[in-house]
């Protein structure tokens, strides 16, 4: 495994991992933000994005709104599908088609209660205010917040992308063909982005002036 992977803490530079991800040009990301993130204000993503800009071109588009509270309210979603627009220069470099392969997609999941999990990770909750989003200082999980953690997660895929055609038709415990990856992903982009409303146009009604009846002044 050493021989192509290189496994370091990203706190030091960039703590998500998308940056490494995003220099290589990867068209499907999926990416699993545990940083401790109470507030939340997303410092870990923003960081990953103004970097992937300055010094790849690229951008990257993201809405933080399902992650975020509305007043008593909970989060929406456990994960969020965002698009990737490469700039041509950077794949040029690569190797790629600077025209063709610009578009890419990223799925984003973060550790968040929508109050639909398992009645033991709410209970978990309850009992510990930060849960999710406890301190990563903390190395050393005790049974239960392990479990906790695990379970959250499982529940976050299944419920969300586990519901997805591709995934469904999928079997299990088999390596899955990229072109049921660019599937998943696509199917995944055409569930959680919202398609662009049309403004409606609005058309002048005309009036058809009665018999006998003539316009002007008299």
């Amino acid at each position: 495994l050493s021989d192509y992977c290189y496994l370091t803490d990203g706190g030091h530079f960039e703590n998500s991992a998308l940056y490494s991800l995003i220099e290589r040009g990867c068209r499907y990301i999926f990416l699993v933000d545990c940083g401790a993130d109470p507030t939340p204000c997303f410092e870990d993503m923003g960081d990953a994005l103004r970097r992937c800009r300055m010094d790849f071109g690229a951008e990257i588009d993201l809405k933080f709104d399902p992650f975020l509270r509305s007043g008593r309210r909970a989060p929406r979603e456990h994960l969020i599908v965002g698009t990737i627009r490469y700039s041509p220069v950077h794949l040029a470099r690569l190797g790629r088609d600077g025209e063709k392969e610009t578009e890419g997609i990223i799925i984003w999941m973060k550790p968040t209660l929508t109050k639909d999990e398992p009645a033991d990770v709410r209970q978990y909750a309850l009992e510990n205010d930060s849960f999710p989003q406890q301190t990563t200082a903390d190395q050393w999980f005790d049974e239960a917040q392990f479990e906790s953690y695990r379970r959250l997660g499982q529940h976050s895929v299944e419920d969300t992308l586990g519901k997805l055609p591709s995934v469904i038709a999928s079997k299990a415990g088999q390596p899955l063909p990229i072109k049921d990856v660019s599937e998943i992903f696509e199917e995944a982009k055409g569930r959680f982005i919202p398609a662009a409303r049309k403004t409606p146009v609005r058309k002048t009604r005309k009036t058809a002036a009665r018999p006998g009846v003539k316009s002007g002044k008299a």
